[in-house]
């Protein structure tokens, strides 16, 4: 539903109808999975996955690290977790804290028959994919493209987005 703001309209009538009620949201609403609240989970030392020699010096790494939200989300298979995913490149010499991709990841249970894991599209844990996210989906919007339709008769919006990285954008 839209909604406007008129002249002397407050941030309680403006939002009436949609669970705000001046102070508090009478609907609970779910935590962002990419909170920067959780930063420290994979911020940490993880276990490392792969760690790859780059031809000019230093190497491509992807570690996991456990996450305290490892209950499987809505409409996964029972026995599901989730982990964080961490892609960065490691110098030859000393070190750097710089992350290039960070994603969460959800992995079945052992006898799952289908992907051995797949990404938390909810979760966008770094600031800059969070804004590319919300410019993006902003623009298209503005252009009139179909960004959250739910009806059938909109065509999907499509975005081919070319990089390195974990996936999250």
């Amino acid at each position: 539903g839209e909604f406007s703001f008129s002249p002397g309209a407050t941030a309680s009538s403006a939002f009436s109808g949609y669970g705000f009620s001046g102070k508090l949201w009478e609907k609970e609403i779910p935590l962002d999975p990419g909170r920067r609240a959780l930063s420290t989970e994979y911020c940490e030392n993880g276990t490392v996955l792969l760690d790859r020699p780059l031809k000019w010096g230093g190497s491509l790494q992807v570690t996991a690290h456990p996450s305290t939200e490892w209950q499987a989300p809505e409409g996964a298979p029972k026995g599901t977790t989730q982990e964080w995913r961490v892609l960065r490149f490691k110098p030859d010499t000393g070190s750097n804290d710089l992350l290039q991709s960070v994603t969460k990841v959800c992995t079945p249970p052992a006898k799952f028959e289908g992907p051995p894991l797949w990404l938390r599209c909810d979760a966008l844990p770094l600031d800059y994919t969070k804004t590319i996210v919300s410019t993006v989906s902003s623009a298209l919007r503005g252009l009139g493209a179909p960004v959250m339709e739910t009806s059938g008769d909109a065509p999907p919006v499509k975005i081919l987005c070319i990089g390195v990285g974990g996936g999250s954008v």
